[in-house]
């Protein structure tokens, strides 16, 4: 419907009534011409994806049905030229020797079972409707079991993601701990110290019980997580370094082994450096 814009013209001299005409006359101008259109069907709403489905399918199946040319049905007897006529419903027959023609009716037994091709077409045409929404009956009902069953995996999915990331977290803020307790600060008084007390002392020992609770602040909250994975092969490689971290010493071997690459100068070093300065320094009070 177009408007004539002299008639909006005169409209627009005339007093607004209410607050709808001074919307309208805000959205017209002296110099548009619009077309008011109103689409009764906007407010049905939109069809459901289940309606447009059944509708799509109700196409399908009709197109398919009406593929169906009778012309191309030929006669049980290769020899007759004529268009079917009959069915015979006989269960020691064949699929296409079931189809008779007019020929071939007239030989026909008093008591066979027949139909007429018109009607055993719809019949067959409405058990194959019937068919296939039974089929789509018990496909929906394993359709909607399959669809919960993937809904789950996904929430499985998504809780062992947040679970391992929950545990790579924790490894993460574990071993920033460990190198916040590598970065100790220098002291000469204190290292002296240590150089008097190396005979005594078992510095790697003492480091080991002092790392431990470290350990163990992180070892509990790791395994909580973990055993959710308990088939899988990691887990168990897991498990046993956890039991390792867990004990407050290590194997002999790495224990010589760290002793030796961290323990202050070893005994008697310094004599045995620099022997002859010593004995310089001592000969004065010998000669006295």
């Amino acid at each position: 419907m177009w408007v004539n814009p002299r008639k909006l013209r005169a409209c627009s001299n005339q007093p607004l009534k209410n607050a709808q005409d001074q919307q309208v006359k805000r959205k017209i101008s002296d110099q548009q011409v619009l077309q008011l259109h109103y689409d009764p069907d906007q407010f049905k709403g939109i069809p459901k994806k289940k309606e447009k489905d059944e509708f799509k399918e109700e196409q399908n199946l009709n197109q398919i049905l009406n593929q169906i040319n009778i012309e191309n049905f030929k006669c049980a007897c290769p020899n007759h030229d004529k268009s079917i006529l009959m069915v015979v419903l006989d269960p020691n027959l064949k699929s296409h020797e079931r189809l008779k023609c007019s020929q071939c009716i007239v030989e026909l037994e008093p008591n066979s079972r027949n139909m007429g091709l018109n009607k055993a077409i719809g019949i067959t045409q409405d058990n194959y409707k019937k068919k296939k929404e039974q089929i789509e009956i018990v496909v929906e009902c394993c359709y909607k079991d399959i669809e919960q069953i993937k809904n789950n995996l996904i929430q499985l999915k998504s809780h062992l993601i947040n679970k391992l990331d929950q545990m790579l977290e924790i490894t993460n803020m574990w071993m920033k701990d460990l190198q916040n307790y590598k970065e100790i600060e220098y002291n000469f008084a204190n290292e002296i110290q240590r150089i008097v007390d190396s005979e005594d002392k078992h510095e790697i020992d003492q480091l080991l019980i002092e790392i431990k609770p470290l350990n163990m602040k992180w070892i509990p909250k790791l395994q909580s997580n973990l055993y959710q994975f308990s088939s899988f092969k990691e887990y168990s490689i897991c498990q046993t370094l956890l039991k390792k971290l867990a004990q407050e010493k290590t194997t002999s071997i790495k224990k010589k082994e760290a002793q030796k690459s961290y323990s202050p100068f070893p005994k008697n070093q310094i004599f045995q450096k620099e022997p002859d300065f010593y004995i310089r320094q001592r000969l004065p009070s010998m000669k006295e």
